[in-house]
This record gives structure tokens, sequence and C-alpha cells, in this order.
């Protein structure tokens, strides 16, 4: 791109009307304006050359730079992070430190989602504690469309594959009537079913002794049918035993409806 542009530039100067005076003289010398050009050839030669340098040196330099990063909007989800992750170098420790101030109040949910990230990136051991208590709140959805109790539920989701002390966190908000949402605790109760151990497997049993919602014992179920792991196969098999008549009803109607 930058020979182009140089190209361009010197095919203009070339043709220049300076460049390309009268050259037709009467025989027996140059005419006065054969005469006048070539007096001022050696100018245009210089600034032809001059804007030839200036051409390449700065596509090279435009070449060799690497591209400008994109600066997050003030107030973005992104910036935000951006702004908790600067105070937290400045002050290590300091996110931990202020996640009750800032999880539980009355702050904008954007807030909140990024102050969560910028937690996970800086202090992932005291990230679960505040996944667990934001689980709790009820603040609206982001213009994102997600509200900070489902990103965070979201977040355990997917650390407990390979987390136990997670994976127990949703276990433990899969059962709070009192305080989760009912819609999240139907998807960490599916979660967790589909990573129980055996243990995990009794733990679940007893807390589906005291659950009354349809929809959260058929995903266990659909959970637990979709497993193949012969360690737990026994106790899934007892578990499936008692909770599938009372699913039945309940699956065969979504069956229709998605059909």
């Amino acid at each position: 791109m930058a020979l182009a542009a140089w190209w361009s530039l010197a095919r203009n100067i070339e043709n220049s009307p300076v460049v390309s005076a009268d050259f037709g003289a009467a025989a027996g010398g140059p005419s006065e304006s054969r005469r006048l050009a070539d007096a001022d050839l050696p100018r245009a030669e210089t600034r032809s050359k001059s804007v030839r340098a200036a051409s390449i040196a700065s596509g090279l330099a435009a070449a060799g730079e690497p591209r400008a990063k994109t600066v997050a909007m003030p107030g973005s989800e992104r910036g935000l992070r951006e702004k908790y992750l600067a105070l937290e170098a400045a002050e290590p420790g300091y996110l931990a430190a202020h996640s009750q101030e800032w999880l539980g109040s009355p702050r904008p949910s954007a807030e909140k989602v990024a102050w969560l990230q910028a937690l996970h990136k800086t202090d992932a051991v005291a990230l679960l504690p505040w996944l667990e208590f934001t689980c709790r709140t009820h603040d609206p959805a982001t213009s994102q469309g997600v509200s900070p109790a489902a990103f965070a539920a979201d977040f355990l989701g997917k650390l407990a594959p390979g987390d136990a002390t997670s994976k127990a966190a949703l276990g433990h908000m899969a059962f709070d009537k009192d305080a989760v949402d009912v819609d999240l605790r139907r998807r960490a109760a599916s979660t967790f079913a589909a990573l129980a151990d055996g243990l995990d497997l009794q733990t679940l049993a007893q807390a589906l002794l005291y659950e009354s919602d349809e929809a959260l014992r058929a995903g266990v179920v659909v959970s637990l049918e979709a497993r193949s792991e012969p360690e737990t196969q026994l106790a899934r098999d007892r578990l499936l035993a008692w909770l599938r008549p009372g699913s039945a009803a309940f699956l065969a109607r979504q069956e229709d409806e998605i059909r």
C-alpha cells in the first residue's frame, strides 16, 4: 500500500504543469517556456523526492506499528471491569474487601456483574462465596439480559465440573427456596444432578424429599438419565426409580408442547 501511494504521488508530480511544460522549441534554441521549466526542474525533482520519501516512511511506519487497542466505553461492562481491575492493581485485596459493600447495595446490575468478573481475574479463591451471595440477590437484568444472580449461577455451573466446592455451592443453591429464584434453582439442581457422585446423590435424594416443584424434579430426572458412568449407576438407578413415576406426567406434557 505504501508503494502504491508513492506511485500515485509520483505520477501526479510527473504530469504536473511544471514538468510537462512546452518542450516544443524552435530550431536554434529552447523556447521561453522550456527555459523556465528547465530552471524550475531541480526544485520539482527535490519536491518529488521529498514526497516519495515521506510517503514511503509513513507507510513503513504504519506497517510496523501494532493496531491500536479498542478503548472501552466509560460505563460499559468492559469499562467497569477495567476500572475495578485497576483498583485491585493499586491495592491488592481491594475487591474482596469491598464485595459486601458493592454486591449487597442497590447499585446498577452491570456494576455487580463487572465486579464479579474482575474478582474472578484477580482472586478466584475469594470469588466463590460472593458468587453464592449474588445468587441470592434479586437485581434486574443488565442491558445484556442477564441479572447478577443468573450470571453468578451460570459461573458456578462452569466452575463446578472441576471444583468440588463450587459443585456443593450449586447443591445448596438448588434447594434454598427462601432466597433463590425458582428458575435458578431448577438450573442448579439439574447441573448438580449431572455432576453428582455417589455421596452427592444421597444428599440430592434427601433434599428432594422436601421439594415440590415439578419442573425441578423433572430436570433432575433428565440429567440422571443422561448419565452412563458405572461408578454411580446403582445410586442413580435407585433415585430414578423413585423420581420417575412422579415426573412422568410432567415430562409427557413437556414433550407434547415441544411437538
